[in-house]
C-alpha cells in the first residue's frame, strides 16, 4: 500500500510541476524535455494528449491579442 501511496504522489508532483511550467509560459520543447516524455512525438502532440488526460494547459494566445479582448471586454473608465 506503501509502495502505490508514494507512486500517486510523485504522480500528482510531476502533473503539478508541469502545470506550472505551462503557466510560466515556457514553451512545450522545454516541457517535455524536463518531464522525461517522448522526443519521436512533436511537443505540441504531447500537451494536446496529456490536456486530454486531466493536465490544466489552457490554449495560449498571442499576448497582443489578450490584451486587445481584455480591453474589448472591460473597458478602461
Amino acid at each position: 500500500m506503501t509502495q502505490a501511496h508514494t507512486i500517486n504522489r510523485n504522480r500528482d508532483m510531476r502533473k503539478a510541476m508541469a502545470e506550472k511550467m505551462w503557466a510560466e509560459g515556457r514553451p512545450a520543447e522545454e516541457i517535455a524535455a524536463a518531464m522525461g516524455w517522448s522526443s519521436r512525438t512533436p511537443p505540441q502532440t504531447q500537451i494536446a494528449i496529456y490536456r486530454k488526460r486531466g493536465y490544466n494547459f489552457p490554449h495560449r494566445q498571442d499576448p497582443e491579442i489578450t490584451r486587445a479582448q481584455k480591453e474589448a471586454r472591460w473597458p478602461t473608465k
